[in-house]
């Protein structure tokens, strides 16, 4: 058995610095020329809680708000922002350079983890593809949420990792990392019981007792008992509501059950959606005013029964149609969630990048194809108008294509030369990702930015070539 070196080799930290470099370059030029190229519909939501956290000091969806509480955000992104703005002020190259940051952390984890696993070659390669993927470079330096949340993430997928291998790591340092990266978004909830139980295997199948093997899980659980368990309780005090966010319940409905039912009638998903309400929850998750989203009418001329709901008692009311809509249509659904995988793990980041820089401005038609996630269609028009853009489009899906290809084969290698539990351990985080977000909304590449760091950790290892031999920490 051998014992890998724990730091990465030095080329990995110029691989990255040289990374982080162009990204500064990039967003030097894009602050000048096309500063809102950097700013989403969503970025909003998170923004105006981080104003009336660093203003007023009070958790709340906006300064108007104030003192009402924010319970549709978590507070681990709006926290960053105004800690950033705080320290250096509210500028709009703060934000963005700040995920430049955090993207190159987390392609020095990454790289960490495969020098640990796989050797220094490996580790090298790791920080090229992580760094150099499309999707992560570019969309790093957007102002939401996903970069921090999958550089949380990545922490925690790499501590658990470790762990399994044996080196001493503590459980309670993959909890930290797992409970920070839930409370940054929601997504993860449910990945911290099943993380909990391969704790307690690991230490189990190390020949720990059963009081050992529990105390390994309990100290796991205490950051997101104490973090996640603590913003629950708070959302109980301030909202009558014990949950970390309601906003699942409403991407159920808009994201999942909505394009479901859509289908089964015919109408486009926009449609069905605005049917179904969606211009309700953008304004009470925080999406805009009223006159932005209602225009001159009133919210609750519009929407007279569901307009003196809690957001709390909207979201459960949601649930329920979501529910109803997806048992009505089983097989819809299932096909419709398969669908939503493969848009997650091939859609290029050109489709979204080209427009927000002003590269192409996309007809209607074209357009309402793309809302409507009519691939065929979609794919046949973008060829005819804009054939630069298709053809650069084709090749990112080669190259995620090719990078999902080289995962799998760097895990068929990789097989024997590592323990069992650090695959559970790495390829289970990824394949949770990618069935908690494998829906309607995925058509936006950036949900697929905390699977990259895994799947090239195990790419390294197939392009990195050799038998790694086996890790052991003793």
């Amino acid at each position: 058995m051998n014992r890998r070196p724990t730091a990465p080799p030095r080329a990995v930290f110029a691989v990255v610095a040289a990374t982080l470099a162009l990204k500064v370059i990039f967003l030097a030029v894009v602050v000048r020329a096309r500063p809102q190229a950097l700013i989403y519909t969503d970025t909003g939501t998170y923004v105006r809680p981080a104003l009336a956290l660093l203003r007023l000091g009070t958790f709340s969806p906006s300064l108007e708000a104030a003192p009402e509480p924010e319970i549709n955000r978590t507070p681990g992104y709006p926290l960053l922002i105004a800690a950033a703005w705080g320290t250096l002020g509210e500028r709009p190259w703060v934000l963005p350079a700040l995920g430049a940051l955090l993207s190159a952390g987390t392609a020095l984890v990454a790289a960490g983890l495969a020098a640990r696993l796989f050797g220094g070659r490996a580790a090298i390669l790791a920080a090229v593809l992580v760094s150099c993927e499309p999707g992560t470079f570019f969309r790093s330096l957007d102002v939401l949420s996903d970069t921090p949340f999958t550089f949380g993430l990545t922490l925690f997928a790499a501590a658990l990792a470790r762990y399994a291998c044996g080196d001493g790591t503590s459980p309670a340092r993959a909890g930290l990392w797992l409970a920070l990266a839930t409370l940054v978004r929601p997504l993860s909830y449910y990945l911290i019981p099943l993380a909990a139980v391969l704790v307690l295997v690991v230490a189990r199948r190390a020949g720990r007792s059963p009081l050992a093997a529990c105390g390994a899980a309990t100290a796991f659980l205490a950051p997101a008992v104490l973090l996640v368990g603590g913003w629950e309780a708070r959302n109980l005090v301030r909202a009558n509501a014990f949950t970390l966010s309601p906003i699942a319940s409403s991407e159920l409905l808009f994201y999942r059950a909505a394009p479901v039912l859509a289908r089964a009638e015919g109408v486009p998903v926009l449609e069905m959606q605005e049917r179904l309400g969606n211009r309700e929850r953008w304004y009470r998750s925080g999406g805009g005013t009223e006159r932005e989203i209602f225009g001159d009418a009133r919210y609750a001329d519009l929407f007279p029964v569901t307009s003196r709901l809690s957001l709390v008692e909207l979201n459960v009311r949601w649930r329920r149609q979501a529910f109803a809509i997806l048992e009505s249509h089983p097989f819809l659904a299932a096909a419709m969630a398969q669908k939503g995988m493969a848009v997650l793990l091939l859609t290029p980041p050109s489709l979204i990048l080209s427009a927000h820089y002003g590269l192409f401005s996309p007809d209607a038609t074209l357009l309402a194809l793309y809302d409507d996630q009519r691939l065929g269609a979609f794919a046949a028009r973008l060829a005819r108008v804009a054939p630069w853009l298709f053809a650069v489009s084709a090749g990112l899906v080669l190259l995620l294509v090719a990078l999902w290809a080289a995962a799998v084969r760097g895990l068929w290698d990789a097989r024997g030369e590592v323990p069992a539990a650090v695959h559970v351990a790495l390829v289970g985080t990824f394949l949770y990702v990618v069935a908690v977000s494998a829906g309607f909304e995925s058509f936006d590449d950036r949900y697929r930015l905390p699977l990259v760091p895994i799947a090239c950790v195990y790419a390294a290892r197939s392009l990195s070539g050799g038998r790694a031999g086996v890790v052991s920490g003793s």
